[in-house]
């Protein structure tokens, strides 16, 4: 488990001091429709960033159990594995899904075989990503899936994600379809799985959370889906404007949008695949710049500091490749760090402030979401109001993390 966000980086300083990304090939996927002449279209109901998991974690013959708390429901779903960042071929022998009963437990009469072509058994080539065929299981809205994989030989974890907020469950042997087992290990990330989607005629409109560990979740409470996205999805089910929503979060703690590396992809490398990539998008929300503030004061590395103009231009670059495309964007404002001795000093939080000036005087997004206002203290703007702090200075607590929800979906109801 990580302390902070700050540990999580130091810890692996190795990776954060890199300052290029090559990403082996585009993982774009679009969307698609039913394929039966309905109205029927594959919609992002869950997902997790993925990243290059700095690990050293290797499974054999083992069942690793992960849990989904998906957005929105759908007649059929599919599920999207990764290898992107790995070195060798990702093989898993057998990959079942099933509606969680809690814990590592789910209801085996909704135990369902994810196939790949008509085949159980999965060999995903380096470098690439891959939808499994349709699986007839009915899930409903912010329902729980259990996603569980057996690999028989040693499979390094590589391509995953680093803070899941979730205990996810390992098991000796192949226990995939097991109703319930008692698990040797309870990990809180996750392995190779990115994405589950449904097929939904009810769904209108994908919102794609995109940012750092504040989207991620960080430091909210383990396994109660207490991120700012999880709080909007359920606000926004059966919303004023008659919408069906789905939510789904792709936040990356430490990330930042110039620097980083493969398992802190920085925001501009990773923005078409994360964003733009998801079934069924229409609208993105967009919250990242304090760690390209915050990291290199916080590790006394100059070389990685940048100015408020370059994190803003960042935000635009972002925001115009969403729009061409028909996605509205909404621009989230950086939220306060004073308290926090990485990442809090005078000349920070004259960086952040610009930035958030840049943000709400800008007319080239749909609608400014004002995270800042929403968190700040009303007696001291540079931190967050006690209520609302999980204690580092930096992340919201599951109370500051609902006043975001609140905040975002005033704006998205508009």
């Amino acid at each position: 488990m990580f302390t902070s966000p700050i540990t999580f980086v130091a810890d692996r300083r190795r990776w954060i001091l890199r300052t290029t990304l090559a990403i082996g090939a585009s993982m774009a996927l679009a969307a698609c429709g039913g394929g039966d002449g309905s109205s029927a279209r594959w919609v992002a109901s869950w997902a997790a960033s993925p990243q290059q998991v700095p690990l050293s974690k290797t499974f054999t013959n083992q069942t690793i159990r992960q849990l989904m708390y998906v957005s929105a429901g759908g007649e059929q779903i599919r599920v999207r594995v990764s290898n992107v960042f790995g070195n060798s071929p990702l093989l898993i022998d057998s990959l079942r899904v099933a509606r969680s009963t809690g814990a590592a437990s789910v209801d085996v009469s909704t135990d369902r075989p994810v196939k790949f072509s008509g085949q159980e058994r999965l060999s995903l080539a380096v470098g690439q990503e891959i939808w499994s065929d349709p699986i007839d299981l009915p899930v409903s809205a912010h329902g729980i899936l259990a996603v569980s994989a057996y690999v028989s030989s040693a499979v390094p974890v590589a391509t995953g994600h680093g803070v899941g907020m979730q205990d996810n469950y390992v098991a000796v042997g192949n226990v995939a379809d097991a109703a319930n087992f008692t698990p040797t290990e309870i990990i809180q990330y996750y392995n190779w799985v990115t994405g589950l989607d449904v097929l939904s005629s009810a769904v209108q409109k994908v919102v794609v959370a995109f940012g750092d560990s504040i989207t991620d979740g960080y430091m909210s409470s383990v396994s109660q889906n207490h991120r700012y996205p999880n709080y909007l999805s359920r606000m926004l089910r059966g919303g004023p404007d008659g919408a069906s929503y789905s939510v789904v979060n792709e936040g990356i703690t430490a990330d930042r949008w110039i620097f980083g590396a493969n398992d802190f992809p920085p925001g501009t490398a990773r923005f078409s695949r994360d964003v733009l990539g998801q079934s069924g998008i229409t609208h993105a929300v967009v919250m990242l710049g304090i760690n390209d503030i915050g990291l290199p004061s916080a590790f006394n590395i100059p070389g990685e500091d940048v100015t408020a103009e370059q994190i803003f231009a960042k935000i635009v670059f972002a925001a115009d490749a969403a729009k061409s495309r028909g996605i509205k964007v909404f621009v989230g404002t950086l939220s306060p760090v004073k308290g926090n001795p990485g990442y809090y000093s005078a000349v920070a939080e004259a960086k952040r402030q610009a930035v958030n000036a840049m943000i709400r005087q800008s007319t080239r997004f749909d609608g400014t979401i004002d995270f800042d206002l929403a968190l700040r203290d009303p007696a001291d703007g540079s931190a967050l109001r006690a209520e609302f702090d999980s204690g580092d200075h930096l992340h919201p607590s599951d109370a500051g993390y609902e006043a975001m929800a609140k905040a975002a979906a005033a704006v998205l109801l508009n």
